[in-house]
C-alpha cells in the first residue's frame, strides 16, 4: 500500500515533468496514459485531477507517519495582496475536487495551516490551498509505522520540566539516513523559534538550554529523502512543559469506588474510565479495562483510543473506554475493573452491571408510592376546602326531592326591604314581580319576612325557625345587603344547607359589589363557589327572559300547596314597594 502510493506519486510527477519538457521519458506518455495506468491498479491512491493543464503547476510531496499530527502550510498566502484573503483547502480525487471543512475527517483549519489531528493512510492524496487566484499543491504519502522495516520511528510526544534543559529529537530520521548526514529544518506552532533563543541544533536534535512554560506546543521537523524523487519527510512532536515530576499514583475519577450501573439486555454499552495523572518527564500512563469473575482470572477488554479530557501544566485527565457490543446475562455476573498505572503506583475501581427494571417493574414500585401521595394530597385538599366542596355538592347534586315533615314554604326570600327608599326602582321592581311570578303563576309558596312572620318576637329566633320551615332560600344580593340584618339571614341559610340534605340556596345578584374581605368565612366561601343569577332590569323585564327561566329552573320541582284560606291575591299580602311596569303585568297575565 505504501510502496504503491509512493510509486503512483512518482509516475504522476514524472508525467508533469514530461509535459513541461523536463527530464526524459516517463512511465506514462501523457496524463491520459497516467489515468489509464492508475485505473488499472485501484490500490493506488486517487491522486491527479483529470485536467492536464499544468501550466505553472508545482506539487510539494510530503511523507507522514500514521497515528500522529501533521500539518500543511499554504505558501500561496505569502503572495503579494493575499495576506488578508480567505484560504480555502481542497482534496483532489480522480473524479472530483472536495473542499475541506474544519472539524470533519480529522481536519482543522488554523489560519494558513491545515492540521491533521491524527493522520491515517486514507488521508494519502493530493491537496491544494487557494488564496485569490493563487494555488499551492501538496501530495501527502502516509506511511503506516507497522508496515515498514524500520523499528525506530521515534516518539511524537515529549515532556520537559520547566527550568531545566531539554532535547527534542526529530523522530524517525534513522529510518531514512544517518542522523549526522541529514539537514533538518525546525519550526514551532504556535509561536516561532527565535535565533536569539539559547538553543543548539545538532544533527537530528534541538537542544533548549532552559525550558519555559511557553515552550509547550507542536514542533515541526522537516528533512529530505530521495527515492527516485525528492521527498520532504515531516514529523510533528507535541511538547508538554510540566512543573515537576508527580509524586503520587493516578486517581480514578470515574467510576469512583465500587459502582453499579443499570443496563438493558441486548443493547450496546460503553464502559468509561476517567483518570487523573500527574505529569512526569518520562510520562507513560496506562489505563486498562478488565473483566473478572469468580471462576476465571482477569481478562483484558479491547479498548479504544485514549482521549484527553482536561490538561494543565501539572496534570492531565484521560478517558479510556471499552465497548460492549451487546449486553448479555454473562456481563451481569462479572465485575469490570478499571486499572490505571504510572511510575508512582496504580489504582483500581470496579463497575457492576445490573439489569434495568422494565416499565412494569417501575410501575410496580412507583404505583403504590404515587397512590399514597395522591391520597394524602387529596385528603389535605378536602380538609382545607371542605366547606366549599359541601356547598357545591349540595347545590348541584341534591338528594331525591321529597317534602319533609315540618316544611311549610318552598323558599325563604332574604332581601333589603328598605332599599327602595334610597331611590333604586330596579330592585323594587324585582321584589314586586318575584311573588307574582313564583307564587301566582308557578304555584310556589314563598316566605316573605314582612308578610309571613308575625312581629314582636326575637329577630334571630324568628329567622332561624322560619328558614328551618323552608326548602330553599333566595338571597337577593345588592351593595348594601351585607351591611344589613340580611347578612345573618344568609349565614343561617348556608348553615342549614350544610346540615340538611335537601336544602338549597339560590343567589340573585343585583349590581356588583367588591368589598367581601370582612365577611364571615362561611359567607365568603359561598360567594366564591356558589353560582348566582344576575338580575338586569333592562334585560329581564319579560317573563320569557333568561333570568326568569333560570330562576324557575333553580327552584324545587315539587311544590307545597297553598292552603285554601291563603290562596288570595299576593298583591294584597306583599307590601307595595314600587309600581310595577304594565308591560310586565301583561306578560304575567298571559302565562
Amino acid at each position: 500500500m505504501v510502496v504503491g502510493a509512493g510509486l503512483t506519486a512518482v509516475l504522476w510527477l514524472l508525467c508533469v515533468c514530461t509535459l513541461h519538457g523536463v527530464g526524459g521519458s516517463s512511465a506514462c506518455e501523457d496524463c491520459q496514459t497516467f489515468n489509464k495506468c492508475h485505473s488499472e491498479n485501484q490500490k493506488f491512491p486517487l491522486l491527479p485531477p483529470n485536467n492536464c493543464q499544468f501550466d505553472d503547476f508545482e506539487a510539494h510531496p510530503y511523507k507522514a507517519a500514521s497515528g500522529e499530527q501533521f500539518v500543511l502550510n499554504c505558501t500561496a498566502s505569502l503572495y503579494p495582496g493575499n495576506l488578508n484573503k480567505d484560504i480555502k483547502w481542497f482534496k483532489h480525487h480522480s473524479s472530483e475536487t472536495q473542499q475541506i471543512t474544519s472539524g470533519n475527517d480529522n481536519f482543522i483549519e488554523k489560519g494558513k495551516y491545515l492540521w491533521f489531528t491524527e493522520i491515517e493512510a486514507r488521508h494519502s492524496g493530493l491537496y491544494s490551498c487557494a488564496v485569490g487566484d493563487n494555488k499551492t499543491y501538496f501530495y501527502v504519502d502516509v506511511i503506516e509505522k507497522n508496515m515498514t522495516s524500520c523499528h525506530n520511528n521515534g516518539e511524537s510526544q515529549l515532556y520537559l520540566q520547566i527550568g531545566a534543559s531539554g532535547v527534542i529529537n526529530c523522530p524517525g530520521v534513522s529510518c531514512y539516513s544517518a542522523p549526522q548526514n541529514v539537514s533538518i529544518q525546525w519550526d514551532k506552532h504556535p509561536g516561532v523559534l527565535f535565533s536569539k533563543r539559547a538553543m543548539t541544533v545538532k544533527s537530528d536534535q534541538l537542544k533548549l538550554y532552559t525550558i519555559y512554560e511557553q515552550d509547550s506546543g507542536n514542533y515541526i521537523c522537516d528533512f529530505y529523502y530521495k527515492d527516485n524523487f525528492n521527498w520532504t519527510v515531516r514529523r510533528v512532536i507535541q511538547v508538554n512543559v510540566i512543573e515537576r515530576d508527580t509524586d503520587r499514583p493516578p486517581q480514578i475519577l470515574y467510576p469512583y469506588g465500587n459502582k453499579a450501573v443499570e443496563v438493558e439486555l441486548g443493547k450496546p454499552f460503553e464502559l468509561s474510565c476517567k483518570v487523573l495523572f500527574g505529569f512526569e518527564v518520562n510520562f507513560n500512563p496506562t489505563i486498562k479495562w478488565l473483566s473478572y469473575s469468580d471462576n476465571s482470572s482477569a481478562t483484558p477488554l479491547e479498548i479504544g483510543r485514549a482521549e484527553t479530557v482536561d490538561k494543565t501544566i501539572s496534570e492531565v485527565t484521560i478517558k479510556q473506554t471499552a465497548r460492549l457490543e451487546e449486553v448479555n446475562k454473562k456481563h451481569l455476573e462479572v465485575t469490570f475493573i478499571c486499572f490505571a498505572q504510572n511510575s508512582k503506583g496504580n489504582a483500581t475501581a470496579t463497575l457492576k452491571l445490573k439489569k434495568k427494571p422494565t416499565v412494569a417493574g417501575v410501575l410496580y414500585i412507583i404505583g403504590p408510592i404515587m397512590t399514597v401521595v395522591t391520597t394524602a394530597v387529596f385528603c389535605v385538599l378536602v380538609r382545607v376546602h371542605w366547606i366549599e366542596i359541601v356547598l357545591v355538592y349540595r347545590n348541584y347534586f341534591p338528594f331525591n326531592e321529597t317534602i319533609e315533615v315540618g316544611k311549610e314554604y318552598d323558599a325563604f326570600v332574604s332581601y333589603v326591604s328598605t332599599y327602595s327608599s334610597e331611590g333604586d326602582s330596579g330592585l323594587a321592581e324585582f321584589l314586586h314581580h318575584l311573588p307574582q311570578v313564583l307564587e301566582k303563576q308557578c304555584g310556589y309558596r314563598l316566605c316573605l319576612l314582612e308578610r309571613d312572620v308575625l312581629p314582636g318576637g326575637a329577630y334571630t329566633e324568628d329567622i332561624v325557625s322560619t328558614i328551618k320551615r323552608c326548602r330553599t332560600a333566595i338571597c337577593v344580593l345588592c351593595p348594601c345587603y351585607f351591611n344589613s340584618p340580611c347578612l345573618f339571614e344568609m349565614e343561617t341559610a348556608l348553615q342549614t344547607l350544610l346540615e340538611e340534605k335537601q336544602f338549597k340556596v339560590i343567589l340573585v345578584k343585583y349590581k356588583t359589589f367588591t368589598d367581601t374581605h370582612s365577611l364571615p368565612p362561611l359567607v365568603s366561601k359561598a360567594l366564591r363557589v356558589l353560582p348566582a343569577i344576575h338580575w338586569n332590569p333592562s334585560e329581564s323585564s319579560s317573563i320569557d327572559s333568561k333570568f326568569w327561566k333560570d330562576l324557575r329552573c333553580a327552584m324545587p320541582e315539587r311544590k307545597i300547596r297553598f292552603p285554601s284560606q291563603g290562596a288570595e291575591d299576593v298583591n294584597v299580602l306583599m307590601p307595595k314597594l314600587s309600581d310595577p311596569k304594565s308591560s310586565f303585568q301583561n306578560s304575567v297575565k298571559t302565562l
